[in-house]
């Protein structure tokens, strides 16, 4: 079963191969240094069984430039990065992940914030063994009735 954690690791694995810049991944208020990512995962998970399940998960990249920075060529750069390092996917706790949709937008009160958002699609098994508890056979005796048998070959 894929972990949220795996997800999360891999993220900041991708950014750190590329940037050399914090990556916080818990809401910090104040005392944090820009330029720097923030990293945060929504996942939905659907029960489609007793055997998988469906997931919805989307990953937001926070970007916070430096105050000195271009903003917008910035922006342009670190959102074609991204789309670069994750768009054709990448590989999280011995999976490979598609993402389904890349996009971007600026937040803030001042768009200075820029906020690039993938949206992945996956299943996933539950664990369940059907096997857990039971015996399994080891020598089965079988008796068969010659004349079903002679039957079904002059059919």
């Amino acid at each position: 079963m894929l972990r949220t954690t795996d997800v999360l690791e891999s993220i900041i694995a991708g950014l750190k191969s590329k940037y050399d810049l914090p990556v916080y991944v818990r809401e910090v208020i104040d005392g944090f240094n820009e330029p720097c990512f923030f990293i945060q995962i929504v996942r939905t998970q659907n029960s489609m069984s007793k055997n998988f399940n469906s997931n919805r998960m989307s990953i937001m990249i926070y970007y916070f430039a430096s105050d000195e920075a271009n903003v917008e060529d910035d922006f342009m750069d670190i959102a074609d990065d991204i789309r670069a390092i994750f768009g054709q996917g990448f590989w999280a706790g011995g999976r490979h992940l598609m993402p389904l949709e890349v996009d971007d937008e600026r937040s803030g009160e001042r768009q200075n914030i820029l906020v690039v958002t993938m949206r992945l699609s996956f299943f996933d098994d539950t664990g369940y063994d059907a096997d857990e508890g039971y015996e399994t056979m080891r020598e089965l005796t079988a008796r068969v009735n010659e004349s079903s048998v002679n039957a079904k070959e002059h059919e």
